[in-house]
């Protein structure tokens, strides 16, 4: 028999704060690492040009990569939803027409036997 809510998807309902929680600390030190490369270019710049030369260009691309790994994290973060998102668009997945049917249905038969039941104990 198939269960009625997967495992997995309870599994990743625990931990998506979690997950979306460390991808928004990753990015906040990523900015901060950013600001302050940013800061010691501005600082040492003439004295990097004339000591190292080239090592500016590597200093270039390894920035480039953290703006990447910065926007990377932060859409990570913003896209994770959380529990209870989760939770409401699993809802709405499982809400159809069919569904509300059919729990009416139910409920309707459910409810005359109760009345059929009540009306019969208080005929005896």
């Amino acid at each position: 028999m198939e269960p009625i809510i997967s495992p997995w998807l309870v599994y990743f309902i625990s931990i998506s704060t979690s997950i979306k929680a460390i991808f928004a600390i990753i990015t906040i030190i990523s900015l901060a690492i950013a600001f302050f490369i940013i800061l010691y270019n501005f600082i040492e710049e003439d004295s990097m040009d004339r000591l190292y030369g080239s090592k500016t260009k590597k200093l270039d691309s390894s920035f480039k990569k953290l703006i990447a790994f910065i926007i990377f994290s932060s859409i990570l973060a913003a896209f994770i939803p959380t529990k209870e998102t989760i939770i409401a668009m699993y809802i709405a997945n499982m809400i159809t027409p069919d569904n509300l049917n059919l729990a009416n249905e139910v409920f309707k038969s459910n409810l005359k036997d109760y009345l059929d039941i009540i009306t019969n104990s208080l005929n005896k």
